[in-house]
Formats: C-alpha cells, sequence, structure tokens
C-alpha cells in the first residue's frame, strides 16, 4: 500500500526526536489501525504524550492528528497498490521503464497529498501582488527557477533567478517590501538557498520554500512552506522525481496565477511570442 502519509514520514524518520521516532515506527507498523485511534490511544500505545503526537504530526507536514488520519483514510477505505522499488543491475529495459514511470507517478500523487491547501493559497496571493519575483536554488534546483523564471516572464510577471551564488546572494540583498522571494532545496539545507532567503527577509520580502523536508534549516527563514513528497532510490543522483515534483507545485502557482489576471497575462503572452517570433530585424 502506497500512502503519502507513509512516505512524509518515512522521509523524515532521521530528523524526527526520541520521542517522535517512536510514534513514527509504531505508525509504519499499524497502518492499518491508525485512522480509528484518538490522539490519546495513540500516545499510550506509542508510550507517549498526546502533544508529544501533535508535535510529531506537524513535523511530518500535517496540521496535527485528525488531518493525519484523513490521509490514512482515503487510501485505506480506497487502497492504491503502487509499489516503489529500486533500481537493480539486473533489471530488464522493461522493468526499468515501468519502474521510472511508477516513481514519477508517485512523486506527483504523493505531493498533492502533502501540499497543504491553505500554504499553497498564501504563495499564491502573495505571487498575485508581488512587484517582483526571484528564484532561487542550487545545483539541479537552480535549472528549475530558470525554468520557472522563463514561465512567468511569458505571462508578463518580473521575475529573476542567477545560477552564480553571489549574483543570488546580492539579488536578494535587493528585494524588499512587496517582492517574493521562492527557495527550491530538496533537502532544506542548501546553505546557500537558506543564505538567499534569509537575506530577502531581512529586506521585508516575503519568503517561500519548496522542499522535501518537513524539518529542516530553511524552514526557519520562509514565511510560506510548500511540501513536496519524492521517494528517493538507492540511486540517490537520480532526482528526476523530486524535479518533477518541485516543476508540478510551481507549475500550479503559475496557473492560479494565470487564472488570476487572465486578460493581463493573455496580453502578455501575446507580446512575448511576437517579441521571440521570426520577423524582419
Amino acid at each position: 500500500m502506497s500512502i503519502p502519509a507513509i512516505t512524509a514520514i518515512k522521509n523524515q524518520l532521521p530528523s524526527l526526536t526520541e520521542a517522535e521516532s517512536k510514534i513514527a515506527h509504531y505508525i509504519l507498523n499499524n497502518v492499518e489501525d491508525i485512522i480509528y485511534l484518538t490522539v490519546g490511544e495513540l500516545a499510550s500505545r506509542a508510550d507517549s504524550s498526546e502533544a508529544t503526537v501533535v508535535r510529531f504530526c506537524k513535523s511530518v507536514g500535517y496540521k496535527g492528528f485528525q488531518d493525519l488520519k484523513i490521509n490514512f483514510a482515503k487510501y485505506i477505505v480506497n487502497p492504491q497498490k503502487v509499489i516503489l522499488e529500486d533500481y537493480d543491475v539486473n533489471d530488464t529495459l522493461r522493468v526499468i521503464k515501468r519502474k521510472v514511470f511508477q516513481s514519477r507517478i508517485q512523486a506527483i500523487s504523493d505531493t498533492l497529498a502533502v501540499l497543504n491547501d491553505d500554504e499553497f493559497e498564501r504563495a499564491v496571493a502573495a505571487i498575485n501582488t508581488a512587484n517582483r519575483l526571484e528564484f532561487y536554488g542550487t545545483g539541479a534546483s537552480a535549472y528549475v527557477g530558470i525554468n520557472m523564471k522563463h514561465q512567468f516572464l511569458k505571462i508578463g510577471k518580473k521575475c529573476g533567478t542567477e545560477l552564480d551564488t553571489d549574483t543570488q546572494a546580492i539579488s536578494a540583498s535587493l528585494l524588499g517590501p512587496g517582492d517574493v522571494a521562492i527557495g527550491i532545496s530538496h533537502t532544506g539545507s542548501s546553505v546557500q538557498t537558506i543564505r538567499c532567503l534569509r537575506l530577502a527577509k531581512e529586506v521585508g520580502a516575503t519568503t517561500i520554500a519548496l522542499t522535501n523536508q518537513a524539518k529542516s534549516p530553511i524552514l526557519k527563514v520562509s514565511d510560506i512552506v510548500l511540501f513536496t513528497a519524492a521517494k528517493e532510490t538507492n540511486y540517490k543522483y537520480e532526482g528526476s522525481a523530486s524535479r518533477l515534483a518541485e516543476f508540478t507545485v510551481l507549475d500550479a502557482l503559475l496557473i492560479a496565477y494565470t487564472m488570476n489576471r487572465y486578460e493581463e497575462c493573455k496580453n502578455a503572452m501575446y507580446i512575448t511570442r511576437s517579441a521571440t517570433s521570426d520577423g524582419k530585424i
């Protein structure tokens, strides 16, 4: 059974406290029972307290125990039997194809489940009124930002991103109230991305983090947090599933912004397409 909450719990295990880990392991070993327990019953069975249960739920990306139970209930009542498997050197081409597609499908499905509606709405509202939008990230995350810069520019949104980390820091320091900085970091621990969000926050910009980790340093410098849920295989360098999840969340922000300013964006798309089409020099 593949339940987004299980993915979120497994992703956060290394960063949980000892008390939270006891709750996590009880849940993982008793998946079918969780939806029938009260917060007090779970606390008792995991030899913990109700306050620790609530704190644990928030650590793995949920508002509380009821929110976690709702996620379990959706999948236990109507189970989805997608099983994610690590790649193996003995896999046939047909098996490799199936595993790759399953991992991408599951990353999107799990991200939809953990992406908080309220935080998403706050992010859309911030972008809708932003004077300028800047993306920050390093490595592969930087290229996610470059792609989104291109997409937002096409619909007329003032937007920027840089590959050079020093230039990113300069950019962040020059933002101000009314601007939005989006930091993209799968681990939530990228020193440079955290630095840029901190600089942006210090000068009054709204900061948004896009990360897979519900307990990471980037949350401390973020006004709004959007979570992805992409499972890593043993081939940790193969991060396409996490990139796809990030692209999908950002695409949803882009479409929401476009729908809020439909005529304005439609006109901008006509202008920008004309600027890049073939014509007289």
